[in-house]
């Protein structure tokens, strides 16, 4: 899990949350991308922005709906 709020150091902060969410794989099966799209642009509520190569998205990625037992 990676956090939007971490600050730029060589030490990261990571955690071991209970989460819940959807696999990003399932999601991206539903968007049909385009043969050869190489990068998923994620964009968040708080202003977050990252792109990531879609090779990059394993099985194990997703999109996180819940927190801590707490809906986002």
């Amino acid at each position: 899990m990676e956090c939007a709020g971490n600050p730029v150091t060589p030490v990261g902060l990571n955690s071991d949350p209970i989460g819940g969410g959807i696999p990003l794989r399932d999601i991206l099966s539903l968007a049909r991308l385009s043969r050869g799209a190489g990068y998923l642009h994620l964009f968040g509520q708080d202003g977050y922005a990252r792109s990531i190569p879609v090779d990059r998205v394993g099985d194990g990625a997703m999109l996180a709906t819940s927190l801590g037992g707490r809906a986002m």
